[in-house]
């Protein structure tokens, strides 16, 4: 018998969320006498009886016992939504069989009750905590030997068409741009022996990236692949745009790489955004700072009335600051009663102690 998971409760149903995208249920359609509409009604009317087996880290079985047959649902956990993502393709397809089997040992699978949602692949919907725990302990579970055959067997037909598209394409003759240049070869005399043929190959890009490019345009995303099939794109491009192109549309042409680069641009600080954070770091008295650039000055207004602000040698050293005057920071109604503030800058000629401000209130 298979391992009844019932650790949530007596007879307590786990949500289980699976994301179609518009492709998978158009080629399940295509192979399957039972549509993906009707398996979604039928799933959202009732309970089933779900049994888990662990396909391989990231992949899992769900069989489901329907009338007439079973459900044979194959699924990838998709960290980024919480949530499984039905698997559909040539070798291992997602299907509904009239044949009804079940593995038994407790070893290899796990049954619960479960409650299926069908949502669309950009539904924002995730997974309870109960999903998650039962997500864990399928993944702990042994993989079926079978299952183990068939993951194995699915390596090498992907080992076999990856061999067959470097034969075909290394098949291809290369297009070339313009004449070929002659390049003599000389022997160790310094005669010219023999010549070679120098060629420019005409890089173009291949037809499912530009396919790919013009579904960007749909998005506004307008950046373009290069030779090797990187792009840059921005953080939300990635996840909204390319992620479910590559999960939908283009899901037998594209496979993203898992690691990401990131390019970010660095701005140098200016003299008095430096001038500030050492202020902010080192001066506990300062409240506020205000920067006046066009006169290239700095006023600081403290935490308290009647306070001295201290400046340390070291800072006026580094900035090369001289003391000028008092910054005044008056409080007054506009017409319409709110209270606005106005700096207003007094100057004093005659040379006050280095490294002191003193906060002056006038009438």
């Amino acid at each position: 018998m298979p391992l009844h998971e019932d650790i949530f409760g007596i007879g307590q149903v786990i949500e289980i969320i699976i994301r179609w995208h518009e492709q998978a249920i158009a080629d399940y359609n295509k192979f399957n006498s039972v549509t993906f509409e009707q398996l979604r009604t039928l799933f959202e009317n009732a309970d089933f009886t779900c049994h888990f087996l662990k396909v391989k880290d990231s992949e899992q079985k769900i069989i489901i016992q329907i009338p007439n047959g079973q459900f044979e649902l194959y699924v990838d956990w998709e960290a980024l939504t919480d949530s499984y993502n039905a698997k559909i393709n040539r070798k291992k397809k997602t299907k509904f069989s009239e044949t009804v089997s079940v593995p038994t040992e407790t070893a290899y699978v796990i049954e619960h009750t479960c409650k299926i949602h069908f949502i669309d692949s950009r539904e924002p919907k995730r997974a309870s905590d109960n999903f998650m725990d039962l997500l864990h302990r399928v993944n702990r579970l042994e993989i079926l030997p079978k299952t183990q055959i068939e993951a194995d067997r699915d390596i090498w037909d992907k080992y076999i068409e990856a061999q067959e598209l470097l034969l075909k394409k290394n098949s291809q003759p290369f297009r070339i741009q313009g004449y070929p240049n002659l390049v003599p070869t000389q022997n160790e005399k310094g005669e010219t022996t023999r010549y070679k043929l120098k060629f420019a190959l005409d890089v173009r890009q291949d037809e499912e990236y530009k396919l790919l490019e013009k579904e960007f345009l749909d998005l506004g995303i307008l950046q373009s692949f290069d030779s090797e099939g990187s792009i840059l794109l921005k953080y939300n491009d990635i996840f909204s745009g390319l992620d479910n192109l590559i999960l939908g549309k283009f899901n037998n042409v594209f496979e993203r790489e898992q690691r990401i680069g990131c390019r970010l641009p660095l701005k140098p600080l200016k003299t008095f955004h430096r001038l500030e954070n050492d202020v902010r770091e080192n001066i506990l008295s300062v409240k506020e700072t205000h920067f006046v650039a066009n006169k290239n000055q700095i006023h600081l207004f403290p935490r308290l009335n009647q306070t001295l602000i201290s400046l340390p040698d070291n800072l006026i050293d580094k900035y090369q600051l001289n003391f000028i005057g008092f910054a005044i920071k008056l409080k007054m109604r506009n017409k319409e009663r709110k209270i606005q503030f106005e700096i207003r800058e007094v100057v004093y000629a005659e040379p006050k102690k280095k490294g002191f401000l003193q906060n002056e209130k006038k009438n």
